[in-house]
């Protein structure tokens, strides 16, 4: 018996020894800086929230793919506007449910990124609002054969919970200072209250006029023209699309991207997950003095970054400390921005 033990206990620790060293190795072939070819082109895919910063694992990196966040797409830009290597990006964009702070961010990157006199293509399959919005900051707009534009504008909903809370039993109960702090009412009422409509209307009528704005702007259309589409019309094939000038053509993607080709018999793909790894200093671009910025995502513990079944997301203490330090020790960094969420030391 004391025999069969000993060959668990060796087999145990073969195969824990067996997954830390795949774990090394599969961290270091993430980690390796990628080789970027003459003519490239840039491809961007935006879904989702898109995270502030995800921590790096290797392990689910391997397993499901890396997960673009907006510090990669942020890097990926901004190194790609000085590279010779890369020719232009192409920008995929599906159900994006980000922040309208965050689009105007991408937006603004975009445009950043279009003063190098490269081009930026944005490439739909199904849009909805808040993809075309971001996607006419570019240079062209395409759409798939067999796609859809849907230009439904925006709307709020709110749930309430008191009804829930009376069947259990509970009833919730809250100071209340000032006409507009509504934060408790969905504990305290089952409808919204005229104050409360009034902010939410607000915020509304301001996004949507910052979107009819925009989206006039950048397609050279009237905004009358534009606030037409989303009233009354709302959804549009590729080709009612192409006629009212909502976009600049209706290709698939393998298509859109020969267009970079140009003058060149051949185009090279490299995604942003990758391209953010590359050493901005072998483009010229690490030399003057910066800000450090420092990310932090999750709930803070001990040790390292991480995950947690209950808390979700963590930050680690250990890391953090690091890269505090490691910045305060940089002859480059003149100051150190600490933004919610807090996290791992960025070169900006």
């Amino acid at each position: 018996m004391k025999r069969f033990f000993t060959w668990v206990a060796i087999i145990l620790f073969v195969f824990v020894l067996f997954i830390f060293i795949a774990y090394l190795f599969i961290d270091a072939l993430f980690d390796t800086e990628p080789v970027i070819s003459q003519n490239s082109y840039l491809h961007i895919t935006l879904s989702g929230s898109i995270p502030e910063y995800e921590p790096h694992d290797a392990f689910e990196e391997y397993l499901r793919g890396k997960s673009l966040d907006m510090n990669q797409v942020r890097t990926s830009l901004k190194y790609a506007a000085k590279d010779d290597r890369i020719k232009g990006v192409m920008l995929r964009i599906s159900l994006l449910r980000a922040g309208f702070a965050k689009i105007s961010e991408l937006q603004q990157l975009i445009a950043n990124f279009r003063l190098s006199g490269k081009k930026i293509f944005a490439h739909l399959d199904y849009g909805l609002t808040r993809d075309y919005y971001l996607a006419t900051a570019c240079d062209s707009v395409f759409i798939s054969p067999g796609g859809n534009l849907f230009l439904t504008g925006i709307a709020a909903e709110i749930t309430f919970y008191k009804g829930l809370f009376a069947k259990i039993g509970v009833e919730a109960d809250f100071e209340h200072v000032g006409e507009y702090k509504n934060a408790p009412d969905v504990y305290t009422r089952q409808t919204m209250s005229e104050n409360q409509k009034m902010v939410i209307n607000e915020i509304l009528d301001a996004r949507y006029n910052e979107i009819i704005k925009s989206i006039a702007q950048n397609r050279g259309l009237d905004k009358e023209k534009v606030y037409y589409f989303i009233e009354d019309m709302s959804g549009f094939s590729p080709e009612s699309a192409l006629e009212n000038g909502l976009i600049d053509g209706i290709k698939y993607e393998d298509q859109v991207k020969d267009i970079f080709k140009a003058d060149n018999d051949y185009i090279n793909y490299v995604s942003a997950e990758d391209y953010s790894r590359i050493d901005p200093s072998s483009l010229g671009i690490d030399e003057d003095e910066r800000i450090a910025v420092i990310y932090c995502t999750g709930t803070m513990t001990g040790g390292e970054d991480g995950s947690d079944p209950y808390f979700g997301k963590t930050v680690g203490s250990s890391r953090m400390i690091r890269d505090l330090r490691r910045a305060a020790d940089s002859r480059l960094i003149k100051a150190i921005e600490a933004p919610e969420p807090l996290h791992r030391w960025q070169r900006q």
